[in-house]
């Protein structure tokens, strides 16, 4: 008697069949989410004649990346179409690779590898995982647009989006980024090219900001020159030294417009900053030139000791801000800052530099150079820049052994109300400062409460590299408005208290803002009050009389002790550190608003806190514009998956993040310091030191560069990071430093200015851009769609399978 059918069976097996299949195409709407779909092979190649050879783009950025010269990259962001397009070339008949990282290192970086061989391009998607070479992505997100090989250079355009939605991917932002790098002498013989040896690193840059170019590319501006040359003393490891200079004297009126900074011996090695600030007077019946006169010519002083005079100290209004690898700035066309007191500015400035010398080398003298610019055809807007963040202060405390601290500093509504005019003003550029422990800064904005779009942000902030950011829209600042630097650090390395201070070994947080118009403000910052530093540290013998106007870093406590040895002495293992972070950085502040000349505003209220019911900064998903994935899910993923040096994202749950939704902020297209493309700035060589104009790639000038016959003075000091590597030793490098570290690795660009350098695309090279319609690559393409629609195919059967089982099975099973 045959058996009877098993129905329960039947359809336990059709209904897991068809919730499989539902599954799968769930997953695939994921991959394919907004459009990311692949659109190229992650391994393939192409014909020379269906990509063509020559590249005609006019690239916006350039940079050399290597010490020598062999590569350079050049590249120029789309923001609208989100793409970026690079061009890739070295001097090689081998392989190339670039790749984009988020701290140096090879693991987490997206990766392009490509040669030529014969008439064909070669072009591989991969990323990095560990210490070893880096496998194949499942995906392929970059398009090759042309390449050629003549008997010296490789040359190679590709393209990809600013955020492929990919998990082996990275996306690009406006945060800094590593380009790492490699190449080899010879084309690979299989699928993996072979082994690069030494012929690798990896450069700082803001890969979707306006670069700096070295010089105006204006008529009629004139150039001063400051130029320092200072012994170092062998017994300090950080020292500061100031001294004053006298802007030129003019007959008519003139605005500042930029300035490049040129290297002279040791300053790649032993220059952390240089600051200038203008001096004013505060006294209106005694002009400037009665205090500051006297110093003109003097070499200078130890800065903040006993033998600086004490009227540098009313120097206090920013004009140029350089940083460890910077190499200059360029203010917008149509905004100057005024010079010489007469005309609104300045007569005198005060030059702060601070350098530092970790292992007490002997015999060093350091020197380098400004070239300040300046123009008498004004710009019909006159700027100024005001400091924002903590005050540098005992209040800026940061525990030992902690993954995450988050320290923030306000300028609040009770300043800007008294210091903005009616009509507000209008922050065209920001420049973001820390030392080594901290790992993001963001610069929030608040009105009524509100908090309003970020005005910067650096989620992969370096100390080693501080350039200042153009936004691609102006910002309004209004009366009223308050403005919150937050800084994170991580001090997992560290096994005492990290405490604000001149050293690099200590910590600052501070944002510089340019705006316009000029306004009379020097800087608002704030820092926590006694009392709320009492609470925190359960520290009641802080004495409650102290100065926080002042630079205070270690004064004696009620008890006879002092700060610093009484904040190492806590137990921090026992003590609850996200309490101590909590109440320092929400507790109440008191507020530093001073005027040009350090003149303190009289605020109808001189303590503040975080504006209605805001907290410390929730971080944003990095992928919030790839739909069909629930942020959260993918920003953890992806965190996961490109894994770094910055601190642990799980610890913010220490604040309470709850009250702000950050959601419609895309971390991949911030609004705020995009491309001004009336003005690629780009901070590249002096070019009174380096002619690269005449350059070729052996053959050809088709917008490129050979940079590898050029001697680039104090190249030798750069520090290069490790990029792509085969061992866990070689990545050593890519360490942050924690008070003994070398500053070497400042960045050495070359102009990508369309107008008036190489780079420029040369009529005579009119070659054609890549080829969309050939057939090399539309059949490649096609085959690659094709198996696409088979698998689509296949899916559609079997739901028209389940749509004619299901019901069937449930027939038979209700009517046996």
């Amino acid at each position: 008697m045959p058996r009877p059918m098993n129905f329960d069976g039947v359809f336990i097996v059709s209904c897991l069949l068809c919730l499989a299949t539902h599954f799968v195409n769930t997953a695939r709407s994921h991959e394919n989410h907004n459009g990311h779909e692949e659109r190229y092979p992650a391994s393939y190649n192409l014909s020379l004649e269906a990509v063509g050879k020559y590249s005609s783009f006019q690239h916006t950025h350039s940079t050399i990346l290597d010490l020598d010269g062999v590569m350079v990259l050049s590249w120029t962001p789309d923001l609208e179409k989100q793409e970026v397009t690079f061009t890739i070339s070295a001097r090689t008949r081998g392989w190339v690779g670039l790749g984009i990282s988020s701290n140096g290192a090879m693991h987490g970086a997206d990766i392009v590898t490509a040669w030529v061989k014969g008439d064909r391009v070669y072009v591989q998607d991969r990323y990095g995982d560990g210490h070893k070479t880096p496998p194949v992505d499942d995906k392929g997100h970059w398009q090759a647009l042309a390449a050629y090989e003549n008997n010296t250079h490789t040359v190679v355009t590709v393209k990809r989006d600013i955020n492929t939605c990919d998990l082996q991917d990275f996306p690009l932002t406006n945060d800094t980024t590593r380009f790492i790098f490699a190449w080899g002498p010879v084309d690979p013989e299989g699928e993996f090219p072979p082994y690069h040896g030494p012929r690798r690193g990896a450069k700082f840059a803001l890969a979707l900001l306006p670069f700096h170019k070295p010089t105006p590319n204006l008529k009629n501006y004139k150039t001063w020159r400051i130029s320092l040359e200072t012994p170092l003393p062998p017994d300090k490891k950080t020292f500061y030294w100031c001294h004053i200079e006298k802007i030129p004297q003019l007959a008519k009126k003139h605005h500042y417009i930029g300035f490049s900074m040129i290297y002279g011996n040791n300053s790649k090695t032993f220059l952390h900053h240089s600051v200038a600030f203008e001096c004013r007077s505060n006294d209106p019946k005694r002009p400037a030139s009665d205090i500051y006169e006297q110093n003109v010519g003097h070499a200078g002083y130890e800065c903040y000791t006993p033998s600086m005079p004490d009227h540098f100290k009313t120097c206090e209004t920013f004009f140029i801000n350089w940083a460890i690898g910077g190499e200059g700035e360029l203010l917008p066309q149509t905004v100057g800052v005024p010079i010489g007191e007469q005309y609104g500015g300045a007569d005198y400035l005060l030059i702060q530099t601070h350098y530092d010398n970790p292992h007490l080398k002997r015999d060093i003298t350091v020197a380098f150079s400004m070239d300040i610019y300046y123009t008498e055809n004004l710009r019909p807007n006159e700027a100024g820049n005001f400091a924002v963040g903590h005050a540098i202060n005992f209040g800026l405390t940061i525990p030992p052994k902690t993954p995450l601290w988050v320290t923030a500093g306000h300028c609040s509504e009770h300043c800007t109300r008294q210091a903005f005019p009616p009509t507000g003003i209008n922050v065209f550029m920001v420049f973001l400062h820390a030392h080594y422990l901290a790992r993001a800064i963001r610069v929030r904005h608040f009105r009524d409460g509100e908090e309003l779009p970020l005005l910067a942000e650096d989620s992969h902030f370096a100390a080693d590299f501080q350039q200042s950011r153009k936004l691609s829209e102006e910002v309004s600042l209004r009366p009223g408005d308050h403005i919150t630097v937050e800084c994170d650090y991580q001090s997992t390395d560290r096994d005492t208290a990290t405490f604000s201070g001149w050293e690099a070994k200590d910590e600052m947080c501070q944002a510089f803002i340019s705006y316009y118009p000029r306004v009379d403000l020097a800087l608002c910052r704030s820092t926590p009050t006694v009392n709320t530093m009492r609470d925190a540290l359960e520290m009641p013998y802080i004495p409650s009389d102290v100065d926080l106007s002042e630079y205070v870093f270690c004064m004696k406590l009620l008890n006879g002790q002092h700060y610093q040895p009484s904040v190492n002495a806590i137990d921090w293992n026992a003590r609850d550190k996200r309490r101590t972070n909590q109440i320092m950085a929400q507790g109440e502040h008191f507020i530093k608003c001073l005027t040009h000349g350090r003149v303190a505003m009289n605020l109808d209220h001189n303590t503040t806190r975080y504006p209605g019911n805001a907290s410390p900064f929730q971080q944003r998903p990095l992928h919030n514009q790839c739909l069909g994935m629930p942020d959260s899910d993918f920003y953890a993923e992806h965190s996961h998956h490109h894994e770094h040096d910055h601190h642990d994202e799980g610890n913010h749950g220490q604040h309470d993040h709850g009250q702000h939704d950050h959601g419609q902020h895309d971390h991949g297209q911030h609004d705020h310091g995009q491309h001004d493309h009336d003005q690629h700035d780009h901070d590249q060589h002096d070019h009174d030191q380096h002619d690269h104009g005449q350059h070729d790639h052996g053959q050809h000038d088709h917008g490129q560069h050979d940079h590898g016959q050029h001697d680039h003075p104090d190249h030798h000091d750069q520090r290069v990071q490790n990029g792509f590597q085969d061992h866990a030793d070689d990545e050593e490098s890519n360490e942050r430093h924690s008070g003994d570290h070398e500053h070497s690795s400042h960045e050495h660009h070359h102009s990508g200015d369309s107008e008036n350098d190489d780079h420029a695309h040369h009529p005579e090279h009119d070659h054609p851009d890549h080829n969309d319609d050939s057939e090399d690559e539309q059949d490649m393409l096609d085959y690659d769609y094709e198996e696409q629609d088979s698998s689509r195919s296949t899916e559609l059967k079997v739901l028209s399978f389940c749509t004619i089982l299901v019901p069937l099975t449930l027939m038979v099973f209700i009517n046996s």
